[in-house]
């Protein structure tokens, strides 16, 4: 956290400051993923209450990094499974 940078982003109406080692481009793309999910939401359940929001916007989010986690593993089984293979016919 040594370089440390402030990143201004927009997020369902609001401004956010934020300060963060994490490039440019990733807190840009966090914050439109997170304003869309919150627009998206917000018409979805036509409602605007923020902690209900945020609420559906964070399981969204947490489902799909699991997912994300899960179709890891998968890829690095195979690729542990053929470097065995591999191993074993040498």
């Amino acid at each position: 956290m040594n370089n440390l940078k402030k990143v201004k982003v927009s997020i369902f109406g609001s401004s956010y400051t934020l300060i963060s080692d994490e490039n440019h481009e990733t807190l840009q793309k966090a914050a439109t993923i997170v304003d869309n999910l919150l627009k998206d939401t917000s018409k979805s359940i036509q409602s605007n209450d923020p902690k209900s929001l945020l609420t559906l916007v964070a399981i969204n989010l947490a489902s799909k990094l699991i997912s994300q986690e899960e179709e890891n593993l998968k890829i690095l089984d195979a690729h542990q499974r053929l470097l065995d293979l591999i191993n074993h016919q040498i």
